[in-house]
Parts: structure tokens; sequence; C-alpha cells
């Protein structure tokens, strides 16, 4: 009894130490603890939930901005493959077309001569209507023949159509033909149904620029003739002719080429014998170049900033960028393919050649070089270059120049071209047998491969969906991926 006694009384000793009154202040103090602790950690996983969410939306926010760029394709994942793929016929209405309410809308050539101006379903590639604009002509040479120009001005889709071609007689190439006929169509795209059609010279070219259609020709007394139109009507808004007549040379045809540089940008008219204009978006003359074999071109430098290239420069060409027509600062080299520019390292021009260099655009000074091997064609997105060259991919920080990451590939040569969606990179690797890679932008980690549909040679952006290409004995094919 003495041991149980003893040992109770220890156990008595032990609730001595701590009173029962004691004792119930620390259980409560515990439950109440409970709650806060659970509260805190309610708080911080609440707090990473919505750091978290607003993490997603902005990068949901950023991957629709990239998307809506030209040149960045809609989603890419493993699961691509062909969703249809068009005749040679038909793959000028999506090369040469334009893309409205989800349908590719262009001219179609015939092997009988008939031309029709055709909409095919960006999803399934089926035909949604077809205008016939000519009729079947035998006699119409594929050589010299092209299918229906189109462009989109104000809702409407405008195009240029050709026919009733000839010999020519008096040129160096006798056997040639020329159209003897051009017509102006304008076309509802919903519906398929003409709006309008009116005659303009055969010499016609066709362009947009802003809200107005542009058709340059050569007029009678052998001047260039340029006039910015409205769609609908073909009023015409203004109109530019070139201060002397074309001079062709010795058995060379006259005639005039017109593209324009930018929305907002500016017009370039080319002559057949190689003398150029910069006009304003309005018709007004910025700058002239003389003839000289084709070494001096208008083009861009960046998006919205019209450049003039030379071959003068010490590593064969100069880039001078241009402001209302006049001179700005001049770098070496010509610049680079931008196939994508979302107007991230503002203030920068890149050129190219041996080495990659960016260029302060509004003191001239170089800001970096790069070493690394780079393709011909290079993406610019979020403030990061990248490219494909024959053995890799790679990333550079715009601002810098220093490489970000490197990833070895199998390319078929460095004028592959890859295709971004804003968060991965393809490519076609040719080995062990063609097939697509995605690589991670972020970090140029291998994300996934797909099988390539059979014969495709390589990949084309069109109007921000992703398509594989062909040849085959009659032409260009178009396979849609997705």
């Amino acid at each position: 009894m003495a041991r149980h006694e003893d040992m109770h009384d220890v156990e008595m000793d032990e609730r001595e130490e701590l009173p029962t009154s004691n004792l119930a202040v620390a259980q409560a103090r515990l439950r109440r603890s409970w709650p806060l602790a659970a509260g805190a950690v309610a708080v911080l996983l609440g707090g990473l939930a919505v750091t978290q969410t607003v993490f997603d939306a902005r990068e949901r926010a950023r991957l629709s901005g990239d998307r809506a760029l030209p040149g960045v394709v809609r989603e890419l994942s493993a699961s691509i493959h062909e969703l249809w793929r068009s005749d040679a016929g038909a793959s000028s209405a999506v090369t040469g077309g334009v893309l409205l309410a989800d349908r590719f809308i262009g001219g179609r050539l015939d092997a009988d001569g008939s031309q029709a101006v055709e909409a095919l379903s960006a999803q399934t590639g089926a035909t949604a209507w077809s205008l016939p604009v000519s009729s079947a002509d035998p006699t119409t040479p594929a050589d010299a023949a092209r299918p229906p120009e189109c462009v989109s001005a104000q809702g409407v889709v405008v195009c240029l159509v050709l026919d009733e071609y000839a010999p020519l007689t008096g040129t160096i190439a006798p056997t040639s033909s020329a159209p003897q006929r051009a017509r102006v169509v304008v076309v509802d795209p919903r519906t398929g149904s003409l709006i309008a059609e009116r005659a303009t010279p055969p010499s016609s070219t066709l362009a947009v620029e802003k809200d107005l259609v542009v058709v340059a020709w050569v007029g009678d007394d052998g001047h260039g003739v340029v006039t910015g139109t409205e769609p609908r009507t073909g009023e015409v808004r203004w109109t530019f002719t070139t201060p002397a007549p074309l001079e062709a040379r010795a058995g060379e045809r006259l005639g005039l080429d017109v593209a324009g540089v930018g929305v907002g940008v500016g017009i370039i008219v080319g002559s057949w014998s190689q003398k150029l204009w910069l006009l304003s978006p309005d018709g007004v003359l910025q700058r002239e170049l003389p003839g000289n074999g084709g070494s001096t071109w208008f083009e861009l430098a960046r998006v919205g900033l019209p450049a003039l290239r030379t071959a003068e420069g010490p590593i064969g060409a100069r880039t001078t960028l241009l402001v209302d027509g006049r001179d700005g600062q001049t770098f070496d080299g010509e610049p680079v393919n931008l196939a994508v520019d979302d107007g991230s390292a503002p203030g920068l021009v890149f050129t190219d050649g041996a080495p990659l260099i960016a260029w302060d655009a509004a003191t001239g000074h170089r800001r970096w070089s790069s070493g690394a091997d780079t393709g011909r064609t290079v993406l610019l997105l979020d403030d990061t270059l990248y490219s494909a060259t024959h053995d890799s991919v790679v990333a550079l920080d715009a601002a810098t120049g220093a490489v970000l990451w490197t990833s070895p590939a199998q390319l078929k040569s460095s004028l592959a071209v890859a295709l971004t969606d804003g968060r991965v990179l393809v490519v076609v690797e040719r080995v062990p047998a063609s097939h697509l890679v995605a690589f991670d932008v972020a970090d140029g980690r291998r994300l996934w491969e797909a099988a390539l549909p059979a014969h495709v040679d390589n990949l084309q952006e069109v109007h921000g969906r992703a398509f594989g290409t062909r040849y085959t004995k009659s032409g260009l094919e178009m396979v849609a991926l997705g």
C-alpha cells in the first residue's frame, strides 16, 4: 500500500505543480490557438491561391496579346495533327488571300483558265462559297496567268482579276503573254455575292493601306499612276503620278508593283525599270530612288519603322532609318527579318550578317553584338529574340544580346521556319524522320514531339494559323495543322 500511496503521491504532486484552474486556462488557450493557427494557414494558402490566380490571369492576358500579333499562331500542343489540305488551286486562297469570319478568301485559277473568288473554312477547308469571275479559257498561259489577287478593307474583299491574255510583241520574251483586260471586283465575305465591279488598266496591281485600296498602273503617257480608293464605291481619295515617264530597258515592258509597308506607315511603289517611290499613307511622295539593279530597297527595320537598305556597307549592306522619307541613323548590315515583332526592346534596331548586332535607333551607337549562330528568320517576343539554325534553337536577351538558352536540334538548314504560340517554339526536326519538336520559350526545354503529316516539308504561319507545306506536280499544297 505504501508503494501505491507513494505512486499516488507522485501523481498528486504532479497535479499540484499544475493546479486544476491553471490546467483549464491552458486548455482554453490551446483551444483558442488552434483556430488562430488554422486561420493563419488558411490565410497563407489563400494568399498563395490569390497570387497564383493573379499570375494565371496575367499569363492568359500575355498569351492572348501575343497570339493577336502578326506571325504568332494559335495554341500548339502535342496533339497537333492535320486538319485538312488544299489542292494547288485552292492554296492561293490561303497564301494569297485574306482571313475574315474564320474563312480564307482568295483567288482560284483552274487548269481550264477559269477564275473564281473562293472562301474556305479555316477549320475544315470546305468551300463555303465560290464566285466565278472569269470563264474557262484553255488559251490562258499557265506560265503567265495568276489567280485573282485579293485584299480586305472596310469589311469587304476586293480582288484584281486579270484575263484575256494575248502574246507580247517587241519584247525579249516574244512567246510570253500579258493580260489585255483587268477588273476590280468587290465581294461580300459572308455570302460571296458581288457588290461592285469596275474596269482598270490591264497593267494594274493592287494593295491596301489603312482603309483604302491602292491601285497602281502605267498610264498612256508612260507615267506611273497610283490611287487610293474607297473599296465599295471606287471613289478616288488621292492620286500620285510619277514625276517622269517610266523608262523600260530594251525589250522589256513598263509596269508597277505596289505594297503597303504597314498600316499607317506608307506605300512602296516599284517600277519594272527598278525606280522606287515611298509614299505616305495619303499618297504624298516621301522619297524617290533611282534605278540601280535592285541593290537599294525600302523595307521595315521594325514595326512602323521604314528603312532604306543599300549595298554600300563594308559587310555588304547598310540600313538607314527613315522619318517622313528623310535619312536618320545608318547602320552596317541589313535589317533582320523579324517574323514576329511585339514592339518590346523599344529603341533597338537589329541588323543581320556576322554577327547579329543591336543598334540604338536614336543615337546610332552599337548596343551589343552576338556571336551566337542565328538563322535567317528571327522572332522578337517579350524582350527575347528567338531563332533556329540547322543544329539548334537559341534565345537571346534582346536588351543585352546574352544567350538565355540554346537547345540542340537537327533541322534542315538555317532557313528552317520556327513557329510560336507565345508559349512554345516549334520546328521541324529531320532526324531520325521528319517530326515536330516544341521547346519551352522560357528555358528551351523539349516539351513534346509530334508526328508530321506525310510529305510536309516545312512550316508556315498564315493569318495566325499553322500550316505545313509540300510541293506536288500541280504546285504548292497547304496542310492545315491544329
